[in-house]
C-alpha cells in the first residue's frame, strides 16, 4: 500500500536529454529544504536489463569500448568501495517495476521528492511510470540536438583511441543506447505525460538555463509551488551531498 502523501509535498519528475547540465540542475535542487532526491533509477534499471542478457553482453564483450570498460571498472571498483555508501542502493535492486513503487509509494516526511531521469531509457514503457494518483509533476530538460550529439559523442568515446573518436558515429555505434531516437523518444514521453498525467508538463532549455539561471530557476521553482531562495544560485562544489541521493553506484 502506497504511504500516505503530505498535503504540501510535491512531487517532480526531470526528463533530460543527455549533455543538457541536468546533474548540475539535480545538485541544486538537492539543497531545497527537505528533499530526497533520485538520481536515474530508470537508466540503473535500464542497464541491469542490458547487463542481464547474455546476447549483448556477448556482442559488448567482443567490442573495443567491452573490453576497456571492464579494465576501467576494476581499476574504479577499489575506489567506489572506499566511497562513503550514504544512500547508494544496491545496484541489483533496480528494475523498472520496483522503480515504479518506490515512486509511488514516496517518503511522507519529505516536503519535495525530486526525480532526475533520461526519457528516451524508457523506450515508450510508459505502464512503468507512477500512476496519475501520485500526482508527479513532470518536466523537461533539452538542448539544442546541435549542441547535444557533439558532446554526447565525446562522452561515450572516452575509451576509444583518438582515431576510433574520429571515426565514431555516435547515432549507429552506441552499443547501449538507440541514439538516433533520443529526441523522438524524449518528444513521445513528452507527449504522454501531456495528454495523461500532467497537462502542464514544463520545458526547460539547458542552454538557456545555463545562460540566465536568475531569471529561469525563480520561474520553474514558482510553477511547481516550491519556495525559492536566492542561495540555490549558488552553492559548495564539494561532492558530498551526493552520496545522499537515492542511487546506485
Amino acid at each position: 500500500m502506497a504511504s500516505k502523501e503530505r498535503d504540501d509535498q510535491v512531487r517532480v519528475f526531470l526528463w533530460a536529454l543527455p549533455r543538457s547540465v541536468s546533474t548540475a540542475m539535480t545538485k541544486c535542487m538537492s539543497f531545497v529544504d527537505d528533499a530526497q532526491i533520485w538520481f536515474e533509477p530508470y537508466l540503473y534499471s535500464y542497464h541491469n536489463e542490458k547487463f542481464r542478457d547474455p546476447a549483448f553482453l556477448q556482442k559488448f564483450a567482443a567490442s573495443k569500448k567491452g573490453s576497456m570498460m571492464e579494465k576501467v571498472m576494476k581499476e574504479m571498483k577499489p575506489v567506489l568501495e572506499a566511497t562513503p555508501r550514504g544512500n547508494r542502493l544496491d545496484n541489483d535492486l533496480f528494475e523498472f517495476p520496483w522503480v515504479k513503487t518506490q515512486l509511488e509509494n514516496g517518503d511522507s516526511e519529505k516536503k519535495v521528492i525530486f526525480v532526475k531521469d533520461m526519457a528516451h531509457v524508457l523506450n515508450q514503457r510508459y505502464e512503468h511510470l507512477p500512476i496519475a494518483t501520485s500526482k508527479f509533476r513532470h518536466t523537461f530538460l533539452i538542448r539544442d540536438p546541435h549542441r547535444m550529439y557533439p558532446s554526447f559523442r565525446k562522452m561515450m568515446g572516452v575509451m576509444l583511441s583518438e582515431d576510433e573518436k574520429e571515426t565514431m558515429d555516435i547515432t549507429k555505434e552506441d552499443e547501449f543506447y538507440d541514439t538516433e531516437q533520443i529526441y523522438k523518444y524524449t518528444y513521445d514521453l513528452w507527449k504522454y505525460t501531456k495528454d495523461n498525467l500532467d497537462p502542464d508538463a514544463l520545458i526547460i532549455d539547458g542552454t538557456e538555463l545555463t545562460t540566465h539561471p536568475e531569471k529561469l530557476l525563480p520561474k520553474y521553482f514558482e510553477a511547481l509551488g516550491i519556495p525559492y531562495k536566492a542561495e540555490y544560485l549558488q552553492w559548495d562544489g564539494n561532492p558530498e551531498i551526493l552520496i545522499q541521493w537515492k542511487a546506485s553506484f
